[in-house]
């Protein structure tokens, strides 16, 4: 497992809050401003963001570009210098990339990220962050040219191959570059396309298909987002504060943690009155179905006191907490800087306190 630039836990965030829909020219000044933003704020390193406007010739609604990799690699000197610059005035470092997109389902997100890898081996940047993403397509394609016979253990066996082909070179292209690649546990439920047997559509989103893709996949780590374990724990394990799932989860995962998401949620008792565990078929928000909020870290229900203990104990590699914000009372640029501000006051003190009861 490769190494931090940071010696110890420490606040930082995801670009994407203040960079998000932003119309940024490619070069280094959204990097520069964003590490001045953290300097000022509390923050001491950097998750950047790297979602591109466009991809092949068709705009997207998700975008963030804090760092255009086609520029930096067209202009590597001054990109990696740019970086090390940057770094110095500041004192924040940049310790991951970050593009979550269907990296196993689409060839024009795993050439992204392959470039990102570049990048990250060239400039000296510890993890690239990622998700799995899912072959639903492929399975309706083959459906649909008469392989509707596809028995579970087929669709799981074909999901394992596409891994050894797909994700596992690239993995093991960024372990030899000295770089992780760390997926996100997000279910991304149904936003990655429609799937007949499962409401995840990124297949690294619970225990059962975490285990496959690190059986498949060696070298992978994880950019830990425990926010995932309480919004989406099984029902049986109870517990709207979830420290059960929490703890389990950084138990038996914690040893291949590189960084962690900070994020909050909490229960939407009206959407689970009304809705129950299939959550709402005709909401707008693909991601929740009604059944939880995200909220700002220290808004919800997650218990981070609880959270941080368990980070000291069973992820001991993972020294960034990285705010991912995805609040929706949070809006605009001013408003995620404003959120960011108060996250650093409130979650500081907890990695002070290291653990403690």
């Amino acid at each position: 497992m490769i190494g931090s630039k940071l010696t110890k836990p420490g606040m930082g965030f995801l670009t994407i809050a203040r960079d998000m829909g932003e119309k940024l020219e490619p070069g280094m000044k959204a990097l520069a401003d964003n590490a001045k933003f953290a300097m000022e704020n509390g923050y001491v390193a950097l998750e950047v963001a790297a979602f591109p406007r466009e991809m092949g010739g068709t705009p997207r609604d998700f975008n963030g570009e804090t760092i255009n990799v086609d520029w930096a690699l067209a202009n590597l000197e001054e990109a990696v210098e740019g970086i090390k610059r940057i770094e110095g005035e500041t004192g924040v470092v940049v310790e991951a990339l970050c593009y979550c997109a269907n990296q196993i389902g689409s060839k024009l997100d795993r050439d992204h990220t392959d470039k990102l890898i570049d990048l990250a081996i060239k400039a000296g940047i510890p993890n690239v962050v990622g998700f799995i993403g899912n072959v639903n397509a492929e399975i309706i394609a083959a459906r649909a040219a008469g392989a509707d016979t596809w028995s579970g253990d087929q669709r799981e066996s074909y999901f394992r191959h596409q891994l050894r082909q797909r994700i596992a070179p690239m993995v093991k292209k960024a372990n030899d570059g000295g770089v992780n690649y760390a997926a996100e546990p997000c279910s991304m439920r149904g936003a990655l396309g429609s799937n007949d047997y499962s409401l995840s559509t990124n297949w690294f989103s619970n225990p059962g298909e975490i285990d496959i893709v690190l059986e498949e996949v060696p070298g992978i780590t994880m950019w830990g987002d425990i926010s995932h374990a309480r919004n989406y724990r099984a029902q049986n394990q109870g517990d709207p504060v979830a420290r059960v799932p929490v703890e389990k989860m950084f138990k038996k995962y914690g040893p291949i943690m590189v960084g962690i998401h900070l994020k909050d949620g909490e229960d939407n008792v009206e959407g689970m009155d009304k809705h129950w565990g299939v959550g709402n078929t005709f909401s707008d928000n693909t991601h929740t179905g009604d059944l939880w909020n995200a909220k700002a870290p220290g808004d919800g229900q997650v218990d981070f006191p609880h959270h941080e203990r368990c980070a000291v104990k069973y992820a001991p590699k993972a020294m960034i907490r990285s705010v991912e914000m995805e609040d929706l009372d949070v809006k605009g640029r001013a408003g995620n800087e404003t959120a960011l501000k108060e996250v650093s006051k409130f979650y500081q003190p907890i990695i002070d306190a290291r653990g403690v009861e």
